[in-house]
């Protein structure tokens, strides 16, 4: 009887470890499949952003036209204006490179004296060959834009399973809402649609916003650039739109190249321009464009943007950093709704 007993209590005490350990098991075994199938899941989440992005447009179009056609001339103006922006800027922006690559030594010699250049050019950096490897690459996708687009989005497969799953969301009506919808249970249904309105709203927001945004400060940038007399002013302009989607750390590591390049110049230039950076990024930004565009954005924490962006590196890409900074929105909406319910609750009584 005792043995019986004490075989029940054991068999009691070691269940929740059993189901932990089950837990733990099923958890890891979900991750491995989830990074073994990664690409594939890059692939349709990009897509899923992009027809958020694109819903509020297609929506407003549907009433003017059928909802089909509204989403396949909205996608045919996007890839335009896409692919004309990259056959005005690729071409001049690889020749600034490949200037570069034949001239880094002077700004090295500059700031480091004529030792450091040999020291450059022999080791495992080898800085020119990085350099011109990237501008060739850069010149051979300006003669042909649905091939940089192809690059980018990580192949041509990829590429149109993204444009394609995105326009058939959108093409269906409220077909981006259904498709959340698969993944909640009936009792949560309301509270899906709710999350997902706010999500969408923050990111089309935020993703149109920020792009606008990143545009007209890489503009600005480059006539500035320009003005001032420093050289490639073009690649800066374009650095600065790029990193200007990282908040808060992007704009300071795209202004330090364009620093360092002015201080080759003068130490006045270089003054200048880091006080250009600041006006243009610091002023013109966040006290003009950003209410101006951004108004029901999500605030985004730059260490998790940081994180993210790295992740998705490193995961998928190019394709892994674009689709990281509307998954860092997402896990940021969640934790402030997260907060939020748990604010609303009433703290449990202390027992004394």
């Amino acid at each position: 009887m005792n043995s019986h007993n004490h075989i029940e209590e054991k068999g009691i005490l070691h269940s929740p470890i059993l189901h932990i350990a089950a837990a733990l098991g099923a958890a890891a075994i979900f991750l491995l499949l989830a990074y073994s199938i990664r690409d594939i899941l890059l692939m349709f989440f990009a897509a899923f952003i992009f027809a958020i992005a694109f819903d509020g447009l297609v929506e407003r179009l549907s009433a003017k036209m059928p909802r089909s056609a509204a989403a396949i001339l909205i996608y045919i103006l996007i890839l335009s204006v896409f692919g004309g922006l990259l056959y005005l800027v690729l071409p001049p922006l690889a020749n600034e490179l490949i200037n570069f690559s034949s001239n880094y030594s002077f700004y090295v010699d500059r700031f480091l004296g004529k030792d450091s250049v040999v020291f450059y050019q022999q080791s495992a950096l080898n800085f020119p060959q990085n350099i011109s490897e990237v501008s060739e690459t850069i010149a051979a996708s300006s003669k042909t834009i649905i091939g940089t687009l192809f690059t980018v989005f990580g192949g041509v497969m990829s590429f149109f399973v993204i444009v394609f799953v995105a326009m058939l969301l959108n093409m269906q009506k409220d077909g981006v809402r259904r498709f959340v919808l698969l993944f909640a249970s009936a009792a949560h249904r309301d509270y899906a649609l709710y999350f997902f309105e706010k999500v969408r709203r923050s990111m089309g927001g935020w993703l149109w916003g920020k792009t606008i945004s990143s545009i007209i400060v890489g503009l600005l940038t480059m006539i500035g650039l320009l003005i001032l007399g420093v050289p490639y002013a073009l690649t800066l302009g374009v650095l600065s739109a790029l990193f200007n989607y990282v908040v808060f750390v992007g704009p300071i590591i795209a202004s330090i190249p364009a620093i360092l390049l002015a201080l080759a110049i003068s130490p006045m230039h270089a003054i200048i321009v880091a006080v250009m950076y600041f006006f243009i990024n610091g002023i013109i930004e966040n006290f003009l464009i950003v209410p101006l565009l951004m108004k029901r954005a999500a605030d985004l924490n730059p260490v998790l943007l940081i994180f993210f962006a790295i992740a998705g590196g490193q995961l998928g890409g190019a394709l892994g950093v674009i689709v990281s900074i509307p998954l860092a929105m997402i896990v940021s909406l969640i934790t402030d709704e997260y907060l939020k319910i748990k604010g609303e609750q009433p703290a449990e009584p202390s027992i004394v």
